[in-house]
């Protein structure tokens, strides 16, 4: 039986108790084998199934949880120490699974809570098929948000670096130090010593998307 689909911010306690398993073990329809006498038993008396748990678990009738580090005695720290035992199998039974699918080493790359429920179901069969589904969810997943992060682009900001107004204006002022002067209300000594002591702060990087604008539009920018 497969349960996929919780929150991770759920408790176990709590995801247990809203799960389908817990109805059908209450109900009595969840095929769990009669009780039968222990190995080394000598008295053969039959000994009922549990499910071995965490302390974030309830103590029932079908499920053992360790006791209280604040009531421990001898007794009581063996038989936690012997219930850790039991649930060390399903421990390792986890790190043989992210050992065999690197995609629980970390969160899964999926937007999709349906992909990520296919993915967790199907890494519990071990075939060909089930790591071919695997690998096919995860490309559609990754091939949908790279969609998404494509930007889109007015074509007049496209033309900004040639035909924008920084581009034209300011290399025809240049030509002028008059004109330039009365549009910056600096020359173009003082504008450039400005540049040079600003530049490291004015300066950005530039990204897969677009170009950052440069330090000296930046500061013309700022003057005007």
């Amino acid at each position: 039986m497969i349960e996929s689909g919780y929150a991770g911010r759920n408790s176990d306690g709590g995801i247990f108790k809203a799960s389908a398993m817990k109805y059908w073990i209450t109900h009595g329809s969840f095929d769990i084998p009669s009780p039968s006498p222990l190995t080394y038993d000598e008295t053969n008396s039959p000994f009922p199934y549990y499910f071995a748990a965490d302390k974030a678990f309830p103590l029932s009738q079908y499920l053992l949880r360790p006791y209280s580090k604040r009531t421990l005695d001898n007794v009581k720290r063996i038989f936690n120490y012997r219930l850790s035992r039991g649930r060390k199998t399903i421990e390792c039974a986890f790190g043989m699974a992210a050992e065999k699918f690197q995609v629980l080493n970390g969160p899964i790359r999926c937007r999709k809570v349906e992909s990520v429920n296919d993915i967790i179901k199907a890494m519990t069969m071990f075939s060909e098929n089930d790591l071919l589904m695997i690998a096919l969810i995860l490309d559609e997943e990754e091939e949908e948000k790279a969609v998404k992060k494509r930007m889109w682009v007015h074509k007049a900001w496209k033309k900004r670096p040639t035909e924008g107004e920084f581009s034209t204006l300011y290399k025809e002022l240049m030509d002028d130090g008059t004109k330039f002067f009365e549009y910056f209300r600096l020359s173009e000594y003082s504008f450039n010593l400005l540049l040079s002591k600003l530049e490291v702060h004015l300066k950005k990087q530039d990204t897969h998307w677009r170009k950052a604008i440069t330090p000296r539009e930046r500061l013309a920018v700022c003057l005007r």
